[in-house]
């Protein structure tokens, strides 16, 4: 797997984590976002990558920032 791939899958398995800290179904989430609830799904699967407008919604709506976003997938998975 190619480090594209794999930092699609950490940056979307953290959004779905944030999301369900949260309480929020991926509808909720995706109608507070102003997206829709598939392409909440292709973000937290890892086939997509969100355009900057979209990127900021979801960092604004998960209390962070895109920065912090991107610096917690692009950080190699830690096993104890």
């Amino acid at each position: 797997m190619d480090d594209t791939v794999k930092f699609l899958r950490r940056f979307g398995s953290e959004i779905h984590i944030m999301r369900k800290d949260r309480g929020l179904t991926q509808k909720e989430f995706a109608k507070v976002t102003g997206i829709s609830p598939s392409y909440i799904a292709s973000i937290e699967s890892g086939r997509r990558w969100p355009h900057i407008n979209i990127l900021y919604a979801i960092a604004n709506n998960l209390e962070t920032t895109p920065h912090e976003l991107i610096k917690i997938a692009l950080k190699e998975p830690t096993y104890e």
